[in-house]
C-alpha cells in the first residue's frame, strides 16, 4: 500500500525496506494514497482488461498444454494455475511498460535525458499537451501532497492544469467519426483527479492523457460537473475505505 506523511512525503516503505502496513501507518500517523482509497471501487475498464487477458491466455495456451502434458493428464487446478500465470505475465509487462513511460515523462519535464526508446512517446505526449494547453515549461512532474485524510502523487501539475497519464497497452477502439470510444470513467478517473485537485487546494482544469502502444495520444478533459461528482464519489470511497480498514 502507498502511504504519505501529513507533510506530503511518500512513506511506502520502512527503513528496513519492508512495505509500510496499516500497523505502521497507525503508529506513524500516516495517510493513505488516493489510488489505494479508490481501489474499493469496481473498475469496469480494468476488469474487462484482466478478463480479456485471461481468455487470451487460455486460448493461446491450450495447444501447448495439450502437447506438453497430454489432454487426459491436465487436471483442472493445474490448468487454472498455468492460465493465471500466463495472464499475469502480460499484465506485469504492461505495468512495467507504464512505469517506464511515466519515468521517461518525469525525466523530460525535469529537463533530464530521456532514454532513446521512449523519445517518440515523450514527443507525442508533449505535442498533445502543447496543442491543448500551450506552453508547459512551468509544469512540475510527480508532485506529492497530503491532507489530514489522504495523500498522493500527481503525474504533472502546471499553472491551472492537473494531468494524470493512463497507458493503454492495447490502444483503444475508434468510433465511426475517428474519435475514441469511451475509456474514461467518472467513478475512477475523474474521482482520482478531483481528489488530487482538492488535496492540492488549487483551481485547475483536470485531464487524463491516454497513451497507446504506438504513441497515440488522446486527452480527455473533465467537466466541472464531472469533477464535482468525482469528488463526491471519492469522499464516499474514503469513508468506505476507513470502515473496511478500521483506520
Amino acid at each position: 500500500m502507498h502511504w504519505y506523511t501529513k507533510d506530503g512525503k511518500p512513506c511506502h516503505t520502512q527503513p528496513d525496506g519492508k512495505d509500510t502496513t496499516l500497523r505502521h501507518a497507525r503508529k506513524q500517523d500516516l495517510v493513505p494514497s488516493v489510488t489505494e482509497i479508490t481501489n474499493v471501487m469496481d473498475k469496469p475498464g480494468l476488469n474487462r482488461y484482466l478478463i480479456n487477458q485471461t481468455l487470451e491466455a487460455a486460448y493461446n495456451s491450450w495447444d501447448a498444454l495439450v502437447d506438453r502434458q497430454g489432454l487426459l493428464d491436465i487436471d483442472y487446478l493445474t490448468w487454472c494455475k498455468e492460465i493465471r500465470q500466463k495472464a499475469s505475465e502480460h499484465s506485469e509487462q504492461a505495468k512495467l511498460a507504464g512505469i517506464a513511460i511515466h519515468d521517461a515523462l518525469d525525466k523530460a519535464f525535469r529537463g533530464k535525458e530521456v532514454p532513446d526508446e521512449h523519445l517518440s512517446t515523450v514527443d507525442s505526449v508533449s505535442a498533445a499537451l502543447y496543442g491543448v494547453y500551450g506552453d508547459m515549461q512551468e509544469a512540475k512532474p510527480e508532485v506529492t501532497f497530503a491532507t489530514d485524510l489522504y495523500g498522493g502523487t500527481v503525474d504533472l501539475v502546471a499553472p491551472g492544469v492537473i494531468v494524470d497519464y493512463k497507458r493503454k497497452a492495447d490502444g483503444w477502439d475508434l468510433k465511426k467519426d475517428g474519435t475514441p470510444k469511451k475509456m474514461w470513467y467518472v467513478e475512477s478517473h475523474a474521482a482520482q483527479l478531483a481528489a488530487y485537485r482538492h488535496g492540492l487546494g488549487v483551481e485547475a482544469r483536470c485531464s487524463n492523457v491516454f497513451i497507446g502502444p504506438e504513441d497515440e495520444v488522446f486527452i480527455h478533459e473533465w467537466s466541472e460537473e464531472d469533477l464535482e461528482r468525482g469528488l463526491r464519489i471519492f469522499t464516499d470511497c474514503l469513508s468506505l475505505w476507513k470502515d473496511i480498514k478500521d483506520f
